[in-house]
């Protein structure tokens, strides 16, 4: 992907989004964290910041230490994860990581926590052929969305990485374990450790919750294996980023990823549209996902009049009443559709139970890397690496 050179010296990979208008029209936070923030004074949320912070170095220190003892399982792990809360597009790059090891022959199962679901015991969403808990409030939203692209994987979920891991080895066993979101857990050895980095809020401000989006100190980052800078087709300082990434974690190689939204469909009908149809049609917008700002970048990117624009917490369960107040939005905004994300869409459809005067429109987002082939060739030597260790 080309780069420009930006206002200071700035390297940025695209000028997507000098497309997006500001301030956001009419935008609604339906119950997130930035409105609970908001309402906590400021000294508590230092106190709050720093009480997480040593929890955090405790817990890290315990396993340098050995206190915390990481265990090993019979087949490689590869961990993708990152060192902030919130979307860093990482249900996106797991997907992309599952296809790519299924082309180089590998049979994967993706071992996630599950977030947003009833209960915390191990759980086989999909044995790779069917999708055995359809109900996202049992299989967690991300997970079966997971589970229906990625066709011929496994997908398993549980509070207990370790213990759904041994579900998996029962049930339906497989070449490579995919940890979904596992960097800080250090329960289970891993062959590579990949660190997704947000290049538009890359160190969580350097602070902890709920001062910033730090889960772990930056200084963590040398853990890594490889360091996937994601959204990099957003205008970002790659200099400086990239080196305070060599500085903490110089023998990481550094990959970047960006995501596309590839098409925009009608569950309901199965209409499909490519994402330039939206261009001049007025919209409603919402969505429950870890940076909401970035799913409206995508809709201005391709000129969709962007009329409301609703965000709720990540991993919300959507209720009759919001789906009868999205439709009273619409319909008195005028809005020629709704457009949500196919993760709100997963929980949405429970709640739809008549037609609706305004079509809902889902968006598909695929990852994409930039030197694909150096990834690849990172991957698969880090897996030929560990075959003294285990037998793929």
């Amino acid at each position: 992907m080309k780069q420009d050179k930006g206002p200071g010296g700035k390297i940025h990979r695209s000028k997507r989004v000098q497309n997006t208008p500001s301030p956001l029209p009419s935008f609604q936070m339906m119950d997130t964290w930035a409105r609970y923030q908001s309402l906590v004074p400021k000294p508590i949320r230092v106190l709050l910041s720093r009480l997480y912070q040593i929890a955090a170095c405790t817990r890290l220190s315990l396993y340098q230490q050995g206190y915390l003892k990481s265990k090993r399982v019979s087949k490689p792990v590869v961990s993708v994860g990152n060192l902030t809360l919130g979307g860093t597009g990482k249900t996106p790059f797991v997907e992309y990581l599952a296809r790519l090891l299924q082309q180089a022959g590998y049979r994967t199962a993706v071992i996630s926590r599950g977030y947003g679901r009833q209960g915390s015991h191990p759980l086989l969403v999909s044995d790779g052929s069917h999708i055995l808990h359809p109900d996202p409030n049992i299989s967690g939203d991300e997970p079966l969305l997971l589970a229906q692209h990625l066709h011929g994987s496994v997908i398993a979920v549980g509070s207990s990485r370790y213990q759904t891991i041994q579900l998996v080895e029962a049930t339906s066993p497989c070449d490579i374990y995919l940890l979904d979101d596992g960097f800080q857990h250090l329960q289970i050895e891993r062959t590579a450790d990949i660190v997704l980095v947000d290049a538009t809020n890359p160190f969580g401000d350097f602070a902890f919750p709920p001062q910033g989006t730090l889960r772990e100190p930056v200084h963590s980052l040398a853990r890594a294996s490889a360091v996937v800078i994601t959204r990099a087709d957003r205008p970002f300082d790659q200099f400086s980023l990239e080196h305070t990434i060599r500085t903490i974690a110089p023998a990481a190689p550094i990959f970047y990823s960006y995501h596309e939204m590839t098409d925009v469909y009608d569950p309901l009908t199965g209409n499909r549209l490519p994402p330039q149809k939206l261009s001049g049609l007025t919209v409603l917008a919402v969505c429950s996902i870890g940076n909401p700002f970035l799913f409206y970048e995508d809709l201005c990117h391709f000129q969709a009049r962007v009329i409301r624009f609703v965000s709720f917490r990540d991993h919300h369960r959507y209720t009759p009443g919001d789906v009868k107040h999205l439709l009273q939005e619409a319909e008195r905004s005028r809005c020629q559709m709704i457009v949500t994300t196919e993760k709100d869409w997963i929980r949405l459809r429970q709640v739809i139970s008549t037609p609706v005067q305004v079509p809902i429109y889902v968006s598909r987002i695929q990852a994409h890397l930039d030197d694909e082939a150096r990834f690849r060739q990172f991957l698969l030597s880090h897996l030929h690496s560990s075959t003294n260790l285990f037998s793929v």
